[in-house]
C-alpha cells in the first residue's frame, strides 16, 4: 500500500512537471509577467544563444514560439529549440529578420534579429512602468531592418541590457583552434579549423570537395 501511494504521488509529480511546459509565446499569452521573470528569461535565452554562437551553431529563425520553458524547483527554466531548422515556425514567419523573408541565408545578424523580438515580447508583457528605456532601446537597435545597424553580437545584446556573461560559458567553450598543419578528413570533409569544443564535442570548419 505505502508502494502504491509513493508511486502515485510521483505519477503525480511527473504529471504536474509536464504540464508546466510551454512555449514563451504561450505563457506571454497567459497574461501578465512579472519584469524579474522577464529579465530572468532573456538572460538564459541570451546566455544560451551566445554559448550556440561561440559554437558556430545559427538559429536563423529565433522568436518566442522557439522558446521551451519549463519549471524546475520552482524556477523557469527557458532552452531554445529549433536548431537547425530548415524553416521558421508558422507562428514566427512573420517575425524572422528581413533579409530571410527575401531568400538569404541565416546568420548571426539574423539571430540578433529574433533575440530582439524575444526581447519585445517580454517588454510588451511587462505592466508598467515596465523594463526601462535601456530595454527599449536594445530592442530597437536589435530590430533594425539593416543587418549592419544591429549588434554584432549577441554578447554586445546582453551587456547593453547590464546581464553579466555566463560564468560557466567561458570553461566549457574553447577558443578556436589554429588550422591543422596537415589536411585532416572527416569522411568527405577537409577540416580547415577548430572553431571550439564543449562538454559533447568538438565544432570545425571545412571544406566539401564536392560541393
Amino acid at each position: 500500500m505505502a508502494a502504491r501511494a509513493a508511486l502515485s504521488r510521483g505519477i503525480a509529480r511527473m504529471v504536474q512537471f509536464v504540464s508546466s511546459r510551454r512555449t514563451l509565446a504561450e505563457l506571454l499569452r497567459a497574461g501578465p509577467l512579472p519584469p524579474d521573470q522577464a529579465f530572468s528569461i532573456a538572460t538564459q535565452v541570451g546566455r544560451e544563444l551566445s554559448a550556440a554562437h561561440e559554437a558556430g551553431s545559427i538559429h536563423g529563425y529565433l522568436s518566442s514560439a522557439c522558446v521551451q520553458l519549463s519549471t524546475e524547483s520552482g524556477r523557469v527554466c527557458a532552452r531554445i529549440a529549433g536548431f537547425g531548422a530548415e524553416s521558421p515556425t508558422s507562428d514566427s514567419v512573420s517575425q524572422i529578420a528581413p533579409e530571410l523573408r527575401v531568400g538569404r541565408p541565416a546568420t548571426l545578424a539574423a539571430d540578433v534579429y529574433g533575440f530582439g523580438v524575444v526581447l519585445a515580447d517580454l517588454a510588451a508583457a511587462v505592466p508598467a512602468p515596465g523594463l526601462g528605456t535601456r530595454w527599449q532601446e536594445t530592442v530597437r537597435r536589435c530590430l533594425e531592418p539593416e543587418p549592419g545597424r544591429r549588434f554584432s553580437s549577441i554578447a554586445e545584446v546582453l551587456d547593453a541590457l547590464e546581464i553579466p556573461p555566463d560564468p560557466e560559458q567561458t570553461s566549457a567553450i574553447a577558443p578556436p583552434g589554429p588550422a591543422p598543419a596537415e589536411p585532416r578528413q572527416w569522411g568527405d570533409f577537409q577540416l580547415l579549423q577548430r572553431l571550439g569544443q564543449g562538454a559533447f564535442g568538438e565544432v570545425w570548419r571545412a571544406w566539401d570537395p564536392v560541393l
